[in-house]
């Protein structure tokens, strides 16, 4: 029986590997944010993955992933929808204040900690 070849360790395979095994210590939500502002965003990252499908071959495994990996997407895009558009009409008008505000904070403060993230390359204080 021959053996199975052992793949040479590629730069994008070790960042894979670095990132899982201090997966801990993520954000999975940030970390996804930034692989998406580094490919462009959801349109750069849109463009490669339709440039990666199309350089599987048709009826392949590979190109089988990552088709149901879109169909996750939408399909579990869709529900969230659903149940906020659900959510919504349940809402008084000072709930739906109170829920936009809470919502516009979370955003500021994830804008000024990736402020404070590029004036301080570590992402920590000077």
């Amino acid at each position: 029986m021959p053996r199975k070849k052992k793949s040479l360790p590629t730069p994008s395979n070790q960042l894979v590997e670095s990132l899982l095994k201090d997966s801990k210590s993520y954000n999975v939500g940030d970390l996804a944010d930034q692989i998406i502002t580094e490919l462009g965003g959801i349109n750069g990252f849109a463009k490669l993955y339709a440039k990666e499908i199309n350089n599987t071959d048709e009826g392949s495994i590979a190109r089988a992933r990552m088709l149901d990996g879109i169909m996750r997407l939408v399909t579990n895009a869709s529900a969230q929808r659903k149940d906020l558009a659900r959510d919504e009409a349940d809402l008084s008008d000072e709930e739906l204040v109170a829920e936009l505000s809470r919502i516009l904070a979370q955003r500021r403060q994830k804008g000024e900690k990736r402020g404070s993230q590029k004036d301080h390359p570590g992402g920590g204080n000077p």
